[in-house]
């Protein structure tokens, strides 16, 4: 944290990950049954495990900056605009991901010493569910006086009384499959990053 300076081979993987992440907003992963699943929140995940916390809210701005831009230029559908046309719904829950998951590995592989892998999963699921959180609160606070909106870019018309869990029903699916692959994969990618680090 006291570093000031990055080394070659930290700017090379903050790079590198800067890229991925322009494709993985613009080539998402769709399931069978249509959901679009996000992984960008791995990737953020792993570069703040890799370079830190502050590198990792780089990388979270990243991300937001291209899902602003993305929702202005070649949004996915109408609830895609409607919500992340939003600076703040776009960008602060990704920065947000970079900071706390480059907190969780610290405190819980760092701090309280559990095993590697199992600090990697925790730091998966915990960056997911920041994400959905965020993305939630926020657009709860802009759309609580005006959810007929949100509720017609959705479902092309139509109300609902309760906003949360319209939004719950919407997101629900996709944050626990979000969840359950960021606490597979970035174990499972993080380990070897991890080694190569240390051998640098």
């Amino acid at each position: 944290m006291g570093k000031t300076k990055r080394t070659a081979f930290e700017i090379s993987i903050l790079g590198l990950l800067s890229a991925l992440i322009l494709l993985q907003v613009y080539i998402p992963i769709v399931i069978p049954g249509g959901l679009q699943i996000v992984t960008v929140h791995i990737t953020v995940a792993l570069g703040a495990i890799i370079l830190g916390t502050r590198d990792g809210a780089i990388l979270g701005l990243v991300w937001g900056l291209l899902s602003l831009f993305r929702a202005y230029t070649s949004p996915a559908s109408p609830l895609t605009i409607l919500l992340f046309t939003n600076p703040a719904i776009a960008i602060i829950p990704r920065v947000l991901v970079g900071i706390a998951a480059g907190l969780l590995f610290n405190v819980f592989y760092q701090k309280t010493k559990l095993k590697k892998a199992v600090s990697l999963s925790i730091t998966g699921v915990g960056s997911a569910l920041v994400n959905t959180l965020f993305v939630l609160l926020l657009t709860v606070i802009f759309f609580q006086h005006d959810p007929n909106a949100l509720f017609g870019a959705a479902r092309g018309g139509g109300s609902n009384t309760n906003l949360l869990i319209f939004l719950l029903t919407v997101f629900g699916i996709n944050s626990i499959i979000e969840a359950v692959t960021a606490g597979v994969l970035v174990p499972l990618i993080g380990t070897p990053l991890l080694r190569f680090k240390k051998e640098k």
